[in-house]
């Protein structure tokens, strides 16, 4: 992809929300559209989380399988591969005996999300010196922990690494979001303990965006300690999904569980263009209850916040006071959610399913299975373009949504279809 291919992307995908012709009718049904398969026969299995810049025309996958960051051009269809080598190598999947199967703490990559749309920055778990190994004791199993984790800088038309950033986690750096107006990403590592060294809690990392001369790396702005003081969520079980809203500047942060009792979250709220006077910090903490939120996602006008919810129902929130103003007990048991403001649906990777709800007036649609052989795996990660409406849901190998099996996995495109044009194609 070109720098001129990038602008002309984006001119087109403007001019398409201007028009408005792109925007789905309100009775439009989202249905299965393609399965798009990985270049080289390579297989999909581990995988996190999943990004679409409508204006650079992008989809991109933090892909643990293949070491990878894996690009779709959107406006042809068609896979790439990013694999950086050498010192800039993603850890992949890590075998870890304390844990398994799911060693997501020590594996990446994790998290992404594109820069001024022309990067992608990318989180990876740090790095070993030896192998882990089985023990109860913390301290012994990782001694070998190099306590190194972090943000990768891919540039997206040469597709190399211009920086890495090490965030001094001795835990995967993982869920992010970007403030475009301050120019400043958020990066949580949420699986911190004690291991003798390093970082014993989960923490967030605020980094400066702003271009870096060649072999210098991006300035580290701050470092929050989720851990219960001054204003902070205690983040018992981990710190997950991010978004900035440009209605008020500020990111607001699922973080699953505050404190000891299991159904008590919050939504940490950080302003980051206070640092140059106050320093960068927890403005406001809003409780949220019976929910475990893993996904946060803003709804219309970035007013309203939607919580993919992993041990209830989604819930839809005022984005002041945290108040839930809908339930939607048909979609739960979510990870990764997403807004989609082209044909305004809330979507969601929960329970093996692609959840799908009207933002406005909010009605549950419908849920689609993403895994109905049972394959191993979840399917728990899901991205939207606001300009086609097209969904993207990453499929673990050997499930049938990709096609008779066996098959190397694929990423699984959903679209509206449209009613009167259905009538109008058959009359």
């Amino acid at each position: 992809m070109t720098i001129q291919s990038i602008k002309l992307a984006a001119f087109v995908a403007s001019v398409a929300l201007l028009a408005g012709g792109a925007w789905a009718d309100e009775s439009d049904t989202i249905t299965f559209q393609k399965a798009i398969a990985l270049p080289g026969g390579k297989s999909l299995s581990s995988f996190d989380i999943s990004w679409v810049d409508p204006l650079s025309r992008v989809y991109l996958l933090a892909d643990r399988t293949n070491f990878s960051l894996d690009l779709i051009d959107l406006n042809t269809g068609t896979p790439t591969i990013i694999s950086p080598t050498g010192s800039d190598k993603f850890t992949g999947l890590v075998s870890d005996p304390n844990v398994d199967p799911a060693p997501n703490d020590v594996s990446g990559p994790n998290g992404v999300v594109t820069v001024n749309n022309v990067e992608a920055w990318v989180t990876d778990s740090p790095t070993f010196s030896g192998p882990i190994v089985k023990n109860a004791d913390p301290k012994i199993a990782y001694a070998t922990d190099n306590c190194d984790s972090s943000v990768k800088v891919i540039d997206l038309i040469t597709q190399q690494v211009t920086d890495t950033i090490n965030t001094g986690g001795c835990f995967r750096s993982d869920e992010v979001a970007f403030d475009p107006r301050d120019q400043i990403f958020i990066v949580a590592n949420p699986g911190e303990q004690d291991i003798g060294k390093g970082p014993t809690k989960p923490f967030v990392t605020l980094i400066s965006t702003r271009p870096v001369q060649p072999g210098h790396t991006h300035e580290i702005l701050a470092r929050i300690v989720f851990d219960g003081s001054n204003g902070t969520p205690d983040a018992t079980n981990g710190i997950e999904q991010s978004v900035w809203n440009p209605k008020d500047g500020q990111f607001y942060i699922a973080v699953p569980q505050d404190g000891a009792v299991a159904t008590t979250g919050a939504i940490a709220v950080i302003k980051p263009g206070t640092h140059k006077e106050e320093g960068i910090k927890v403005t406001r903490k809003l409780t949220v209850t019976n929910c475990s939120s893993n996904g946060l996602a803003l709804g219309p006008k970035n007013e309203v916040l939607f919580l993919g919810c992993n041990a209830g129902p989604v819930q839809v929130v005022d984005i002041k006071t945290a108040k839930v103003l809908n339930t939607i007990a048909q979609v739960a048991s979510c990870d990764e959610v997403w807004f989609n403001p082209g044909d305004q649906h809330y979507l969601g990777a929960c329970n093996q399913q692609l959840g799908i709800i009207d933002a406005k007036p909010v009605a549950f649609d419908t849920n689609i299975p993403t895994n109905p052989n049972k394959a191993p795996g979840n399917p728990h990660s899901v991205a939207a373009d606001y300009v086609t409406n097209q969904v993207f849901v990453p499929i673990p190998r050997n499930n049938t949504v990709c096609g008779a099996a066996p098959n190397n996995g694929c990423i699984a495109v959903f679209a509206p279809t449209d009613p009167e044009a259905d009538d109008q194609a058959t009359e």
